[in-house]
């Protein structure tokens, strides 16, 4: 790897036939290192006959790595027609990633615009991805503490874009110190960017630390938003690790501010051992969770065995 990519960086575009030749002769599958510094080398002086050739080459064909390898370099150095070339992806799910690709090429540029190309996007899943993306190469290059200031010196009159950047810097700060990213939130708690703030927080900490993140949750005032972001966060690790969430949960005392993830837990226990989770669905506290907790739990059990579930009921 290192022999090849200090060869092609003394290449130029003449040798680009010699290149792929000398490719042709070896075998190298998908997604291997050697394609995609090739893909890389290419898109210095001819990046889109690069990706339209990751589209037909047969040792390219659907590899993702070597497509968004291209289009990094691209974004280095033409972001904005490496950007008008992700409207070219076969999909909408495929071009966010191009799209992705071309903004972390983009920002290592250091090429204004960036940010800019994030905030003008309309409100949707398009511009809330490329926020986040731009967001967390800013925490980052520049830090935490610089992050975070740049987000509360947003100005108030794009209030929706304010509101995004606050949710995707405390999510992004979380991942590499969350000490400073509770801080951040817990000032703003109180404020008109609040909502939804300890759910990214919190979900983002319990990539690395569920526990540390559902402790912080504890502390939380009463609310619907620390309600959301315990419910969610508790979900998240239910994903990512299913048998320590469980036991987790179990060694708790379930106290009010649990609600939320006590009703994940028992809503998915039930597939298993409905008895035990509709034990557990009368735990919750909130009169209305439990009672759409226990519902939903029933109403799964009776589908599944009506007899018993009657009998319960």
């Amino acid at each position: 790897t290192r022999d090849l990519a200090e060869l092609l960086g003394r290449l130029g575009p003449e040798s680009l036939e010699d290149v792929r030749k000398a490719y042709q002769s070896v075998f190298i599958d998908l997604s291997d290192t050697e394609l995609v510094l090739f893909g890389a080398w290419w898109a210095r002086f001819d990046p889109e006959t690069a990706l339209r050739w990751t589209g037909y080459h047969w040792e390219t064909r659907g590899s993702m790595p070597v497509t968004r390898g291209i289009l990094r370099e691209w974004g280095r150095n033409d972001p904005v027609e490496a950007m008008r070339a992700t409207h070219t992806a076969p999909n909408q799910t495929i071009r966010r990633r191009w799209v992705d690709s071309v903004l972390r090429g983009w920002d290592e540029s250091r090429q204004d615009g960036a940010l800019a190309y994030a905030e003008s996007l309309p409100p949707g899943e398009e511009r809330q991805w490329a926020l986040y993306i731009v967001s967390r190469r800013m925490v980052l290059r520049d830090g935490p503490e610089a992050a975070i200031a740049w987000a509360e010196a947003l100005p108030d009159d794009k209030r929706m874009f304010k509101a995004n950047a606050f949710k995707r810097i405390a999510g992004s700060v979380a991942q590499v110190d969350p000490e400073a990213a509770t801080a951040f939130v817990s000032r703003h708690l109180d404020g008109p960017y609040n909502d939804g703030l300890p759910r990214r927080l919190a979900m983002r900490w319990a990539d690395h630390d569920p526990e540390g993140a559902m402790a912080w949750l504890s502390t939380l005032p009463n609310t619907p938003n620390r309600d959301d972001g315990v419910r969610e966060t508790f979900r998240h690790w239910l994903i990512l690790d299913q048998k320590a969430a469980r036991a987790w949960i179990r060694d708790q005392e379930h106290e009010r501010w649990l609600d939320g993830a006590l009703s994940v837990f028992a809503k998915g226990l039930g597939r298993q051992s409905p008895v035990e989770a509709l034990g557990f669905a009368q735990q919750v506290h909130d009169p209305e969770i439990r009672r759409q907790t226990v519902i939903i739990t029933a109403r799964e059990w009776l589908i599944r065995d009506e007899a018993p579930a009657n009998e319960w009921l």
